[in-house]
């Protein structure tokens, strides 16, 4: 469905920005605007992507800031409706937007910023439709599409799989086909042919046919399901250590399942373990931060648009937006640099770069998407809460 919202939601630039070269606009300051979520249960989200832009623009105009000019940055007000946040970040001339979390909103919020041709990148969307978004060109994400995680779910299953059998479980919709017909291949790839796929129309019947199919590995990909699709497995026996969970079926789950009906089962989200480094300088925005959800991501999003502004020597969004593939290495050429001082000083000798920042390698495509992505690895314990465990680097996108 966003595939035919996205096709039919701007009238403002044609062509795609990405891989052209517009002319200088004469912009000198870098205005970057930050959209917040609006509804309730994704709130807790803002402050970890409100501190993270905060430190990125902190560090970039301690360092001279863009072009020799601080960067400026207009907030939405949190809780406040999506169109109201941004009349507020169009009125300030941002060039740049960081956000927003929810895939369905960023479809929104490119049709009326393509209107003033003001670059939207989103931390967070995960929707696949978003890779053919009729944008111009003027929306990336530095976080995953979902299907970039098939070939983690693939590898986690083959090292759980002795017997090499593998069943997927997954939700109806686009989310779970798609996402199924991605990680079938990833585990071909991987060696396993053996598998079987059960659609849930029916929570009993698919954990089920998952417990007859023998598989030593159960991935399910689910979204709003997931809590009734795993009681079910539960239910017919599959042993928890063999249940694989994708990245939204990976939640704590705590008392809404018996205790201990999860032990030993994997989960993974897209994202990086943070560095005590960068933990401690979030915690310096904002002490009272409790989640660093989608702050690397956030961060590295304002670090590359400042860099492709230092690149293209002008602040617009149509400038930023064209340099965006190159200085993140998009292009498979540039010397890698994961700092802003050994960046700024590979540009200062007119040299290209390969920005891999605090959420890892980014590598835009000519879709805006990112190239590859790292997973964070969980296991469950008694409690029936998720416990990183480690980071797995998924496969290259096609």
């Amino acid at each position: 469905m966003l595939i035919a919202l996205g096709l039919s939601c701007c009238a403002g630039p044609t062509g795609n920005v990405r891989i052209a070269s517009p002319e200088p606009s004469g912009i000198e300051t870098l205005k970057i605007g930050l959209l917040l979520d609006s509804p309730a249960d994704r709130q807790f989200l803002n402050a970890s992507q409100s501190a993270a832009v905060t430190l990125a623009v902190r560090q970039i105009n301690a360092a001279g800031g863009v072009n020799g000019k601080p960067v400026q940055v207009t907030s939405g007000q949190a809780g406040s409706p999506l169109n109201d946040q941004l009349t507020t970040i169009t009125a300030s001339q941002a060039a740049v937007v960081i956000g927003p979390t929810d895939s369905a909103a960023a479809v929104t919020a490119v049709a009326a910023l393509n209107k003033t041709r003001t670059l939207l990148i989103s931390p967070a969307n995960g929707d696949p439709a978003l890779s053919q978004l009729n944008s111009g060109g003027y929306y990336f994400r530095t976080a995953p599409s979902e299907l970039l995680q098939a070939s983690v779910l693939a590898r986690l299953a083959e090292q759980n799989s002795k017997n090499k059998k593998v069943a997927i479980v997954y939700q109806a919709g686009d989310y779970g086909r798609e996402l199924n017909q991605k990680t079938t291949a990833a585990l071909a790839a991987e060696g396993i042919t053996s598998v079987v796929s059960v659609e849930a129309q029916n929570a009993s019947e698919a954990a089920q046919k998952a417990k007859q199919s023998g598989a030593e590995s159960v991935l399910l990909l689910a979204q709003d399901r997931a809590p009734e699709l795993l009681a079910e497995l539960s239910a017919a026996q599959v042993p928890s250590s063999a249940i694989l969970l994708s990245d939204a079926a990976t939640a704590s789950y705590g008392a809404k399942l018996a205790l201990g009906s999860l032990k030993d089962a994997q989960g993974i989200l897209p994202g990086v373990i943070p560095s005590a480094e960068f933990q401690a300088q979030m915690l310096s925005v904002d002490p009272k931060l409790k989640s660093l959800a989608y702050a690397a991501e956030s961060y590295d999003a304002v670090m590359l648009a400042a860099l492709a502004a230092v690149q293209a020597g002008d602040s617009s969004g149509s400038s930023v937006a064209s340099r965006l593939i190159g200085v993140s290495g998009g292009k498979g050429q540039g010397q890698r640099c994961s700092t802003l001082s050994s960046c700024l000083s590979l540009l200062k000798q007119s040299k290209a770069i390969d920005y891999d920042g605090v959420s890892g390698p980014v590598a835009f495509d000519q879709n805006g998407d990112i190239s590859q992505a790292n997973y964070v690895t969980y296991r469950y314990g008694e409690t029936n809460l998720p416990v990183a465990e480690g980071v797995q680097l998924s496969a290259a996108a096609p």
